[in-house]
């Protein structure tokens, strides 16, 4: 129990129960937001890059944040590995045009 200072004229000490907080931290499902982590293991950190819908027009702004994503999460095994590195990046690519060559 928690009792509080004394207060001039005041005639007895109140007793105030002490309370604690529970609290769990749980990651965030699904977005594009990716829950952090550090180490090498565990989510990827920072904004995961937009859905490139084989709009010649925005491949470059898809290679720029891929850039930048991938110097982000450079100590990441999944971003380390080549082979599946360019497998994490294909599942951000759709289209008919993605499709056909990314097989």
């Amino acid at each position: 129990m928690y009792s509080t200072p004394a207060i001039i004229g005041m005639a007895s000490q109140q007793q105030i129960p002490q309370t604690q907080a529970n609290m769990t931290i749980t990651p965030v499902q699904g977005g594009s937001n990716t829950q952090t982590r550090n180490g090498d293991g565990g989510s990827l950190m920072g904004n995961a890059p937009p859905i490139f819908y084989d709009d010649r027009v925005r491949a470059q702004e898809f290679l720029d944040t891929i850039t930048i994503w991938k110097a982000v999460n450079y100590k990441k095994e999944v971003i380390k590995d080549p082979y599946t590195r360019m497998a994490l990046i294909l599942t951000y690519m759709k289209g008919d045009n993605v499709n056909s060559w990314a097989k």
